[in-house]
């Protein structure tokens, strides 16, 4: 299986992240973070979290991430 696309979510280029670079600012979730998840549960559990918080105004990253949104 192969690491955890970060472009299909954030529409960055997962090169764009060191390994313990946080990606989720909101939720500290580092690129490490997302694809040892993917790759232990063929799917990203994080992701679904992340999406389902964004999807109920939990998302924070505007605030947050000094790169932004």
């Amino acid at each position: 299986m192969e690491p955890f696309p970060l472009r299909t979510f954030w529409g960055l280029s997962a090169n764009e992240f060191q390994d313990d670079e946080l990606v989720c600012y909101c939720f500290g979730y580092t690129r490490n973070d997302i694809e040892k998840d993917y790759l232990q549960n063929g799917r990203s559990m994080i992701m679904e979290k992340i999406a389902a918080e964004k999807k109920a105004g939990g998302c924070h990253c505007a605030e947050k991430n000094p790169k932004g949104c």
